[in-house]
């Protein structure tokens, strides 16, 4: 089992084997903003800004994953928890007077994802603003790094600001609770060092003993120069399709 090593209010931990390769590719590409995952969502009509950045306020205190960093100085496959990390600030870029606020905003947001995080104990590994395109128009950005989350933690986050806005709004204050990562990734971390990991592992390598053959193949390689860029993509849904993921 492992052992949590506490220093102030910064706790350790263990890295989830899902994390482990993330972390160790990082680290040789320093400079790669490949792990960088997110988007945004538009918020038509009026933004009651006080209330959203109470949602944001809140944040720390519901997802454990605002908390985590991660120091590459440290040769070891182990993540840290700051404690004390209680209250997420709201940023805010104003692209209203632009010439083109959306075409503008976009751009500003291609260029935040072709940017990589900083692993060290003091960096966050997320970057959040209220983007104004018009008086009623914003945009909510968020990038994350894939340390924190995945693609849908960010669908499990923006359901939960659209759902803690409205109790905010609506005055109901629901309460919502969601499992901590942290726990996951030590339960992750004592699975893979156990012996019913070897056990398991035993069994599907006799159940597969070869390779089956690739499902998807690639049709053309990409030039070099574009491994390291991150692309946003714009998928406009339905009201149909936005009630089904509600």
């Amino acid at each position: 089992m492992f052992n949590a090593r506490e220093f102030k209010m910064i706790k350790s931990y263990p890295l989830h084997p899902a994390q482990q390769d993330v972390y160790a590719d990082q680290i040789l590409n320093s400079d790669s903003p490949r792990y960088n995952i997110g988007g945004y969502i538009v918020l038509k009509g009026h933004l009651n800004k006080e209330k959203f950045a109470e949602v944001l306020t809140s944040a720390p205190k519901v997802f454990d994953a605002f908390k985590l960093r991660f120091d590459s100085n440290i040769p070891e496959f182990i993540g840290f928890v700051d404690e004390e990390y209680e209250r997420l600030k709201l940023d805010e870029i104003d692209f209203s007077t632009s010439e083109n606020p959306t075409d503008e905003a976009k751009a500003w947001m291609q260029k935040r994802f072709n940017t990589s995080f900083i692993l060290q104990q003091d960096s966050l590994l997320f970057e959040q603003y209220v983007i104004k395109i018009a008086d009623d128009e914003h945009w909510f950005f968020g990038k994350y790094h894939h340390l924190i989350t995945d693609g849908y933690g960010f669908i499990v986050w923006v359901q939960y600001l659209g759902h803690k806005y409205k109790s905010l709004i609506t005055g109901d204050d629901v309460l919502f609770s969601y499992p901590f990562y942290v726990d996951e990734a030590v339960k992750g971390f004592d699975y893979y060092n156990s012996g019913d990991y070897k056990s398991d592992a035993s069994y599907w390598n006799k159940k597969i003993s070869e390779k089956p053959e690739k499902l998807l193949q690639k049709r053309y390689r990409q030039p070099d120069a574009s491994i390291n860029k991150s692309l946003t993509h714009t998928l406009q849904l339905t009201s149909d399709e936005r009630k089904v993921i509600e």
